[in-house]
């Protein structure tokens, strides 16, 4: 009965798995519950963004992608560095 609620998990790209009859009573009458589902890939591609948008404001959302861009190109660098630490332990362990 919920079409708001409905259209809503919709648009954030959650998709419906499920319903489970007769799972509440609400004033003597029996309700049905929908159980959403949501793939991580999903959230990545746009309804973490949505969200963010919706809760905070599209400023706030715009630095949010900032920063995640700078932490994600800072997690490239320490993977870097720490791939070449190992390539300089190898070289000394084969001079041994």
């Amino acid at each position: 009965m919920d079409t708001v609620g409905k259209r809503l998990s919709g648009r954030l790209g959650f998709t419906q798995e499920g319903t489970v009859c007769k799972d509440r009573i609400v004033k003597e009458s029996n309700r049905d519950s929908i159980v959403y589902g949501l793939l991580n890939s999903d959230w990545d591609k746009g309804a973490r963004m949505f969200m963010y948008k919706k809760l905070h404001g599209e400023k706030a959302m715009k630095v949010d992608k900032s920063n995640n861009e700078k932490e994600n190109e800072l997690e490239v660098q320490q993977k870097f560095l720490a791939d070449k630490k190992v390539e300089e332990a190898e070289k000394k362990l084969a001079k041994l």
